[in-house]
């Protein structure tokens, strides 16, 4: 006999579920909590003292991290049928998330005096373990394995719960075996095929994954977080349409409730719908005060270049958040409004701090260092880019940012070695030529005289990369053109210098640079 203990009627202390708590189980399955929790109640409505309807109220407290009214419910239903061992899982994990692991014991223990073989109480105990708090998973995986699967071997929730046990250990193959035992109970678990589809998602074979999550909801269309799970894998595959497709399937078939739209502004926030975003969630602010509401508006308003609100927004979210939950991305987002709104130095400390919580965050050091160029503090500019590439040592963008650092600094013989550098990473780059001849010129200035032209090599290599392109390099081009006119001219090689100078008066026929040496060299007799 095929069972999942949140789809299917219990029997719990040799009375059978009522068909209003199996359909709630069954809302719990598809995560419709809000219509399970109106189930419960109708139970409730009948028999007050319907100790399996209290429990799984008090369990669906629990997932809103509600202990006060869990333990409401849970002690409801130990006073209402005291041999019923549910309940007493419920106060034992209670204890269990508020750190009495002994007291949790104690509870657990009670509830297995009443109901020794009772594969679903089992099953219970052993997501307490798995899921809350300081997790136990050896714990829960022993009781999976040496209880509520000797008790049920068929329990799909069981082999799945195992599955997850494994996934969330990183250890892939032991959850697709367990999640394969749950299929062969039920081939057509779209729950199961989807917890399978995770697992190729996490080790980004994305093909085999969506595979499964769509073989999932072709298994069962009501299984709405198949949909959810779909229209996330679309996102990381740059497929914002069908991402928006799947998920208001996710949402029609989910509760109309205050969560769902919550889910669905953080959703399109993730599909890059940032207006659309900010519509729903400020609809949702207005019956709902969550902190996360104010992060995703910030980052939201950031990207639509609302910069003062997103400030506001995420100063909001900073002050009502416990500060364990903050992640870098909040203050990277908040670093980056201040930095839009000219306020360098806080948007410094804001970097720093995401990038202390994330340092997989590599480019924040970048960022960190156009922050302190920005505000002209050129030393601490190469120091943040030098940090970027220890660690990337082929940033181009950094490595030519320290090298104007260090000219900026007059620094020049710094400058010119990072300048090197990039020159070997970026051979064909005008930009390392054109810094590197202005670093060569600043130390060629430092020398007694005869001047060596050390920028001149330099120069020639910008002129040839650029290709003469004066869309993208006309002030680069006119100081290239104007330092070789001035060579040749002071070198009595006019023949030479009018080529340049010649050129730098079809950029600008007025530059009196240019004017005043033609003339010079035309006076002196050489030929245009």
């Amino acid at each position: 006999m095929k069972k999942s203990i949140l789809a299917i009627a219990l029997l719990i202390s040799s009375h059978v579920f009522s068909q209003t708590v199996e359909q709630g189980l069954k809302y719990i399955d598809i995560e419709r909590y809000t219509s399970a929790k109106n189930e419960f109640n109708k139970v409730l409505e009948k028999s007050p003292n319907d100790a399996n309807a209290l429990y799984y109220l008090g369990d669906l407290a629990l997932r809103d991290n509600d202990l006060t009214k869990a333990k409401e419910y849970f002690d409801k239903g130990v006073a209402a049928a005291h041999k019923n061992p549910l309940n007493y899982v419920g106060l034992g994990t209670i204890e269990w998330i508020n750190g009495n692991a002994d007291a949790a014991k104690v509870k657990f223990d009670l509830a297995t005096s009443f109901g020794k073989r009772n594969a679903i109480m089992y099953y219970k105990i052993a997501e307490a373990y798995a899921k809350y708090e300081k997790k136990n998973y050896d714990l829960a995986v022993s009781i999976l394995k040496e209880k509520a699967l000797v008790y049920d071997r068929n329990m799909i929730d069981a082999h799945v719960l195992l599955g997850d046990i494994y996934l969330w250990q990183s250890n892939g193959s032991a959850a697709a075996e367990n999640y394969n035992n749950a299929l062969n109970v039920n081939p057509n678990s779209a729950k199961t095929l989807i917890r399978k589809g995770q697992i190729y998602v996490y080790s980004k074979n994305y093909t085999e994954g969506l595979n499964l999550f769509i073989k999932g909801v072709q298994a069962d269309s009501t299984y709405s977080p198949g949909y959810r799970e779909l229209g996330e894998l679309y996102i990381k595959a740059g497929r914002p349409k069908e991402a928006l497709e799947n998920y208001k399937k996710f949402i029609e078939r989910s509760d109309d409730d205050i969560k769902t739209k919550l889910n669905y502004g953080q959703f399109l926030y993730s599909a890059k719908d940032y207006l659309k975003s900010i519509e729903v969630l400020k609809n949702v602010q207005s019956q709902l005060d969550k902190p996360i509401i104010n992060r995703i508006l910030g980052y939201s308003y950031y990207e639509t270049g609302d910069f003062n609100a997103a400030k506001n927004s995420l100063d909001a979210f900073f002050a009502k958040e416990d500060a364990k939950n903050f992640i870098a991305l909040d203050y990277e987002y908040l670093g980056k409004s201040y930095a839009k709104l000219n306020n360098d130095s806080l948007a410094i400390i804001q970097f720093d701090k995401a990038y202390s919580l994330d340092t997989s965050k590599v480019q924040l050091l970048s960022t960190i260092g156009d922050s302190y160029f920005k505000a002209k503090k050129y030393q601490k500019a190469a120091e943040s880019y030098e940090r970027f590439v220890n660690q990337r040592p082929k940033g181009f963008k950094e490595l030519l940012s320290i090298g104007i650092s260090y000219y900026l600094l007059k620094d020049q013989v710094k400058a010119d070695t990072v300048l090197g550098k990039l020159i070997v990473a970026a051979p064909k780059s005008p930009s390392g030529y054109i810094w590197r001849a202005r670093v060569k010129e600043q130390i060629d200035l430092g020398k007694t005289t005869p001047k060596l032209w050390l920028a001149k090599p330099f120069f020639e290599k910008f002129i040839e990369l650029s290709k003469g392109d004066i869309t993208k390099y006309k002030a680069e081009l006119l100081e290239a053109y104007s330092f070789m006119g001035y060579h040749f001219v002071s070198v009595k090689d006019c023949t030479n210098g009018l080529v340049y100078w010649n050129k730098v008066k079809e950029i600008d026929a007025t530059n009196k640079y240019a004017l005043d040496n033609i003339k010079k060299c035309e006076t002196s007799g050489a030929k245009k």
